[in-house]
């Protein structure tokens, strides 16, 4: 299935004739460098085709002869494009045979072309020292920039663009074709030429450098009824190179694929949707995908109406997206996912996606994102993206992209850094890491239809002052301590109790709210010997006796032990009660209660 929407994908865009993907026998490579020869063959000032800029690109796209792999035991030539090496035998080690090699194919193919071009091009191949000429500082540039050549004319066009030319290497194939192996297609279910091998996709993080196929064959163990490489797969040399053609495409394209950690997601429409693609772009966390002013409206029209629930407008639902997760290893490219759906109904995912993870904000950071790649980062070590974990990133994608629970591990994984580090890395990762396990508890109760009861343990954006959930209320008793001791030794500390103690109240509650609370009485006597400090000592003293007088209700108010479900909502009542604390409105109304007993 995945080969064949790729293959009706490369048939659509090699029908836009836009140039996107190359015809049967040709590739769009990176050419850097430009080798333009005389009617005699000799040759000029290589041109250099990349950017100036620090971060210009150092190449051009072009659409060539096509690249094969080539074994590195073997010199194995490119027509008319190819490195220094190839081409002007520039290679202290193997240059020699690498252009002797370069030499013969090419004299083969244009033996029997006819033209000005082409004589260029066979003097150029019968030369003894083609690079004759070329000075030592060309020389070196050549060999450390490397990259590919394209072989030109003088003042005129590049070799490969020349019709009769272009015409010789399309016949040459076809002669190669004829002892080619024939059969079926398991695609297109038509007889035809069988591919031997599946095309690779270069420029992969963590795949090899010349490339990884996604449809590969490289043990015996994986072979059947005596079929080797890519014959197992029964795939026609049409499809195999029309769906790698577009893989490499989308691989290209930053409009179409997002990076996750090693994993990259690509996708594509069932029909050209250009405002539909950028729209497609933000719900998987990219960025860029609008290019003009009109359309990034209409993109961010469509983000408002997804957070609310309402009916995206000036945006074609219907359109059918394929959404492919793969990640590389040492031998191949391994397919994560693949999901199918409208626009409509991904959209109304992602929007339950966004008011599950959506929690207040802590108002003294700019910082708060939905990217779900970013919130994933809080499971990783040291947040970074090499350490996020595939077996978590691949599930939590498809729950993103389904509407499914996220998986038990992502739970786990939040649990864990926090007992490694407390959230406290970075100043948004308490924030980001209470989004994703409000998300959790959220999703999770809503699929499993479990009604709340008067609000006793739901999970809110905001601090939920009914909640009587005791590992809620712990982490919001916890988090008045903690601002109950900045009151009384100020901010600068070298340890506070969350550093000792937060760990151990969030699993062992019972062991470590005694001692907590001695030092919240210590520290309330510390602030009441301060004036200036009446007003945190009100509004502490009133958000405990709130607590204390929920947790009161239950036979054993603070309980040795506390299970996952308990400890998640520990940290998201520790958040959430933070956050109240910590904002100047907090203040505010803490001084407008203690101006209103006065009066009284």
């Amino acid at each position: 299935m995945i080969l064949g929407e790729l293959y009706d994908y490369y048939l659509r865009l090699l029908d836009e004739g836009a140039g996107l993907v190359p015809r049967q026998g040709w590739s769009i490579e990176k050419v850097s460098w430009k080798l333009p020869i005389a009617r005699d063959g000799s040759l000029s000032e290589p041109i250099f085709l990349g950017g100036e800029g620090k971060d210009a690109p150092k190449y051009k796209l072009m659409m060539v002869p096509e690249h094969v792999s080539r074994p590195g035991t073997k010199p194995i030539p490119f027509f008319l494009c190819d490195t220094a090496a190839f081409l002007l035998g520039l290679d202290d080690k193997k240059g020699a045979a690498k252009r002797r090699a370069s030499c013969e194919m090419h004299l083969e193919l244009l033996s029997e072309c006819e033209g000005p071009e082409a004589e260029a091009l066979r003097a150029f191949f019968e030369r003894d020292d083609a690079a004759e000429g070329l000075s030592d500082a060309m020389r070196e540039s050549l060999l450390a920039q490397g990259g590919l050549c394209v072989l030109s004319f003088i003042g005129g066009r590049c070799a490969h663009e020349v019709p009769e030319i272009a015409s010789a290497w399309n016949s040459s194939r076809r002669v190669n074709d004829s002892n080619s192996r024939i059969g079926q297609c398991g695609v297109t279910g038509e007889s035809g030429k069988l591919a031997r091998l599946f095309p690779q996709v270069s420029g992969i993080p963590g795949a090899q450098s010349s490339g990884a196929s996604l449809v590969s064959f490289n043990q015996k163990s994986f072979e059947s009824y005596g079929k080797q490489q890519t014959y197992n797969a029964s795939l026609s040399d049409a499809v195999a190179f029309g769906a790698g053609a577009a893989l490499k495409y989308l691989f290209q394209d930053n409009r179409h694929h997002v990076r996750f950690g090693n994993m990259t997601v690509i996708f594509w429409a069932d029909r050209e949707a250009s405002v539909e693609d950028a729209l497609m772009l933000e719900l998987l966390g990219g960025s860029g995908g609008a290019e003009d002013i009109e359309t990034r409206q209409q993109v961010e029209a469509a983000l408002k109406s997804i957070r609310s629930g309402k009916k995206l407008l000036a945006i074609d639902t219907s359109v059918r997206y394929y959404v492919l997760g793969i990640s590389p290893n040492s031998a191949r490219l391994v397919v994560r996912f693949f999901e199918v759906g409208t626009l409509g109904e991904l959209a109304e995912n992602y929007g339950w996606y966004l008011r599950d993870i959506d929690i207040v904000r802590d108002t003294s950071l700019a910082r708060q994102s939905t990217s779900l790649l970013v919130l994933l980062r809080q499971t990783a070590l040291l947040g970074k993206d090499e350490n996020l974990p595939a077996p978590l990133v691949n599930p939590c994608f498809r729950a993103l992209l389904r509407g499914s629970r996220f998986p038990s591990s992502l739970e786990t994984a939040l649990l864990s850094r926090m007992r490694a580090d407390r959230g406290a890395n970075n100043r948004w990762d308490m924030m980001d890491r209470a989004s994703l396990m409000k998300a959790c508890l959220v999703r999770r109760r809503r699929l499993a239809s479990r009604q709340v009861a008067d609000s006793e343990s739901e999970v809110t954006v905001a601090l939920n002052r009914n909640n009587k959930n005791v590992g809620y209320l712990l982490g919001r008793l916890f988090a008045v301590k903690e601002r109950a001791q900045q009151g009384a030794q100020g901010a600068n500390l070298n340890a506070t109790i969350r550093d000792k103690y937060m760990s151990s109240a969030a699993t062992t509650p019972g062991r470590v709210y005694g001692n907590l609370l001695g030092l919240y009485q210590k520290h309330v006597g510390t602030m009441r010997r301060d004036a200036t400090k009446g007003w945190i000592v009100h509004l502490v003293e009133r958000e405990s006796e709130e607590i204390f007088g929920l947790l009161s209700g239950g036979e054993q108010p603070i309980p040795a032990t506390l299970g996952n479900d308990d400890q998640l909502m520990f940290y998201i009542g520790y958040y959430q009660e933070r956050v109240g604390l910590w904002t100047k409105r907090s203040q505010d109304d803490a001084k407008q209660n203690e101006n209103d007993n006065e009066e009284e």
